[in-house]
């Protein structure tokens, strides 16, 4: 069966990230490359007790929210800018993301065309180039600058 896939991902290859990850995951390989911390890092004990205390109120926690993501943080969000001098915004200026991931796809969805040229560090995050790549930019590395401290 043929597949009338977009244009778009006629060039694409397999994910670096992905491969990346398969080596990670047999468990005797520590990467600097994947963005992957370390498990002890992750406060487990936190997260269980804020799951707790969502799913203490009632079901609603299981349900799909806004788009824009859960409105009452995104006021504390508000709150907390204009605690340090950012003011003129409202919870509607702020989208919640699940990551930095989400957030560099949806700037490239609306910003990135055919063609646009995307200037990055060198080194740089390996999946924001996957982003930049899918959406046919054209890449464009700048070697980091390099601080020597005497």
């Amino acid at each position: 069966m043929k597949y009338a896939f977009a244009k778009r991902v006629r060039h694409l290859q397999s994910s670096a990230v992905r491969d990346i990850l398969k080596i990670v995951n047999q468990g005797n390989v520590i990467s600097f490359a994947g963005g992957l911390p370390d498990d002890d890092l992750f406060p487990v004990a936190a997260i269980e007790d804020a799951f707790s205390r969502a799913l203490s109120k009632g079901k609603k926690a299981m349900q799909y929210g806004e788009t824009e993501g859960y409105f009452p943080l995104r006021e504390v969000i508000i709150e907390r800018m204009k605690n340090k001098g950012i003011q003129g915004f409202t919870p509607e200026h702020v989208l919640l993301t699940t990551g930095s991931q989400q957030a560099i796809d949806l700037f490239s969805r609306i910003m990135i065309g055919p063609g646009d040229v995307i200037f990055t560090e060198e080194p740089t995050y390996l999946a924001a180039l996957q982003v930049f790549q899918s959406y046919e930019a054209k890449i464009v590395p700048i070697a980091a600058m390099r601080m020597v401290w005497t």
